[in-house]
């Protein structure tokens, strides 16, 4: 047989094996995969891109559509009626009850934010609750489903009504306890690092562990933290010094895990605070403000690279006046660089603002102002002073999209926001 009769023959067979292949792809049933989220083109998304400065809007479908009650690929316990309580259910059987005196944190390049919370009698859901901010719409999803949910339900436990709150701090699957996490949820160096508030059960009883949940491994992880606990229930992590700072309840100081280390110590001057405490840091100053109503002018102020020994923090005040006055929600706030300022939001359009002094932040007096709507604003978050949303805490946060300054807030707003949509805000 000469070459040219080979080819040929091998054209011929090669021509069969192709339109075999064709018909083959014709009749296979399976559909291509849906493709993954594009992140917007120049780091600014569509939503971010289309905002008005100084108004407030929503967008994306809130995180009510992933309720993993009413998912039956996550609840072992799925009704369609909605008359089963879910393992997770305890008094709030839905995914409402992870706002229960709880919060959340974004992380440092601003593509995420997560939620994290629940609690005591509220509810035993601990799974992690993640909003993309980098995609056209902002989209909540399931970072880490709810212990409890199908393929890891021991068959047994009711997780909150196990009854082990007070000797565990975790789970039969070694996940932790949902907790009141207050401002206890830090997002940092690829993890959420999260404190425990009351757990989830009938006691009300704080944890004694401080957990983190690696982004990367998508595992989580713990330590036991100083002075079982009671200093750690809000937490705020300093970049340069890889430290995260806690301070819990009453007149007490400050505990600092040392990340590198591994490794816990303690400040020796008094906080003064209560377990809602909003822990901020301004880098321009290199220190760590603390905000709490109950402090003596509403905040104190611990200078980092000198701090003060034994007494009191330093409480500097705002010049004739207190911080909280006329203020209902003073358990949040972010450092806006932009601005110069912490930016805080206590109910209604506009935020409340405090301004560090040029020196002396120990001791020299800080600037309370506002930060208002555009006069054209059409939409005002409410709030929900209440059992589930008494505070807002860590779910007011800031990011910078593509050198676009916004903020986030996410609520509960019960019989207003049933779809549990975010509000934003372009400064």
């Amino acid at each position: 047989m000469n070459k040219q009769a080979l080819a040929a023959i091998k054209s011929g067979v090669q021509d069969l094996l192709d339109g075999v292949q064709a018909l083959l792809a014709a009749d296979d049933p399976t559909p291509a995969p849906v493709p993954a989220p594009v992140p917007a083109p120049g780091g600014v998304p569509a939503f971010v891109q289309s905002a008005v400065a100084r108004r407030w809007f929503t967008a994306g479908a809130g995180l009510k559509p992933i309720d993993p009650r009413w998912d039956p690929d996550i609840n072992p316990l799925y009704d369609s009626t909605g008359q089963t309580r879910p393992p997770w259910g305890m008094s709030n059987w839905n995914i409402e009850g992870i706002f229960a005196w709880s919060g959340g944190a974004v992380d440092p390049d601003g593509t995420t934010f997560y939620q994290w919370g629940g609690g005591h009698g509220d509810s035993g859901n601990n799974g992690i609750y993640a909003l993309d901010l980098n995609l056209a719409v902002p989209t909540w999803r399931h970072e880490r489903k709810p212990a409890g949910s199908i393929g890891n339900w021991d068959g047994v436990d009711q997780l909150g009504f196990d009854g082990k709150d007070l000797t565990s701090d975790v789970y039969y699957n070694r996940e932790p306890r949902s907790a009141h996490t207050y401002n206890g949820v830090v997002v940092a160096e690829g993890k959420i690092w999260c404190s425990q508030g009351y757990k989830a059960g009938a006691a009300g009883y704080g944890g004694r562990t401080l957990f983190w949940y690696d982004l990367s491994t998508r595992d989580w992880h713990s330590t036991p933290m100083i002075w079982d606990g009671i200093l750690t229930q809000d937490m705020c992590y300093i970049p340069g010094r890889r430290k995260l700072y806690t301070v819990g309840k009453g007149n007490l100081m400050m505990a600092v895990y040392d990340i590198a280390s591994g490794s816990w110590s303690q400040t020796t001057a008094e906080t003064g605070t209560s377990s809602q405490t909003r822990l901020v840091y301004v880098p321009t100053h290199d220190v760590l403000v603390g905000i709490s109503s109950v402090v003596p002018g509403g905040f104190y102020v611990h200078n980092l690279a000198s701090p003060k020994v034994g007494g009191a923090e330093p409480t500097p005040g705002i010049g004739g006046g207190a911080l909280f006055d006329d203020m209902d929600d003073l358990c949040n706030g972010v450092w806006v660089p932009s601005i110069g300022a912490i930016v805080g939001w206590s109910y209604g359009a506009d935020f409340w603002t405090l301004t560090p002094p040029a020196n002396n932040p120990t001791t020299n007096a800080w600037t309370k102002g506002t930060l208002a709507a555009d006069a054209g604003n059409t939409i005002t978050p409410t709030g929900r002073p209440g059992t589930q949303d008494p505070q807002t805490f860590g779910r007011l946060f800031y990011w910078s999209a593509g050198g676009v300054d916004m903020i986030g807030l996410s609520l509960f707003e019960e019989s207003i926001n049933t779809a549990l949509k975010p509000y934003f805000f372009k400064i």
